[in-house]
């Protein structure tokens, strides 16, 4: 009975957690609200789940969670796993234009060093 209290406590920070992100789309949040729902249920009433398992063909509700968690964890580290690649590819793009724009800089600035074209700015303004 403990570990349904600690289970209920660990879903109860999550799903505050989740709710308190403001970037959530409502979709999110209902989808997540279901979940939530269900997990709550099959921890206070495992053996709800144990139908639901027989009418999918699997053998018992604790092999029902255990297989929709895997999917889940599949789902999550696919999700990431492309999130983190574009990421990556978009950083790559910002360096590369970050190291062009610096190298032009460098450039006008040996010039003007060179022309003293800088030097005839500075005494105008003053």
């Amino acid at each position: 009975m403990i570990i349904r209290a600690v289970f209920l406590v660990l879903l109860a920070l999550l799903t505050f957690y989740v709710f308190i992100q403001r970037r959530r789309l409502p979709f999110n949040l209902i989808v997540m609200s279901l979940i939530v729902v269900a997990a709550v249920a099959f921890i206070l009433r495992p053996e709800m789940s144990d139908p639901i398992a027989n009418y999918l063909g699997v053998g018992t509700g604790a092999d029902l969670i255990t297989y929709l968690i895997q999917v889940g964890l599949i789902f999550a580290t696919v999700h990431y796993y492309t999130k983190f690649s574009t990421l990556q590819s978009e950083m790559t793009k910002v360096v590369r234009e970050l190291a062009l724009l610096q190298h032009k800089v460098e450039r006008l600035t040996e010039t003007e060093e060179q022309t003293g074209v800088g030097r005839d700015r500075g005494r105008a303004a003053s």
